[in-house]
């Protein structure tokens, strides 16, 4: 599985105009620190047959930029052919994972570029977030 989630990051990679060259080790050391953090989320989203087609990291915690206790969440991608209900599935896990603790404040995806981030803003304002700075927030 950790083989399949690092290639749709390798695919985000070019898609999503990360200003860091694609390193399979770093993603390896990121998803091994995700996977011991108790506050660490990876989740995976699969097409009907049952392929990897999307994948979200993020973690919870008091962030500098936030009220309160927070999810960040610093990737997001789904492949093209699959946008659009795996997005809202996607958001909703995160969100059911997020509150399960009591104390999460906000939800916040980080925009990482203006090519991605106009149609990500957009998709996420429907779901009630809104745009604060190079971020996209919801209260919960």
């Amino acid at each position: 599985m950790k083989a399949a989630i690092i290639d749709l990051l390798e695919g985000a990679w070019g898609e999503l105009l990360f200003a860091t060259p694609f390193s399979r080790a770093r993603c390896e050391q990121t998803l091994e620190a995700l996977t011991q953090n108790p506050d660490g989320c990876i989740l995976v989203h699969f097409n009907k047959q049952q392929q990897p087609v999307g994948v979200l990291l993020a973690a919870r915690g008091q962030g500098l930029c936030f009220d309160g206790n927070a999810v960040e969440v610093f990737c997001w991608y789904i492949q093209k052919q699959a946008r659009g209900s795996a997005g809202r599935e996607m958001v909703k896990a995160l969100e059911e994972w997020a509150l399960r603790d009591g104390n999460t404040k906000q939800i916040a995806f980080c925009i990482g570029n203006e090519k991605t981030g106009n149609r990500t803003v957009k998709f996420l304002n429907r779901l009630g977030y809104q745009l604060a700075g190079s971020v996209v927030i919801k209260e919960v």
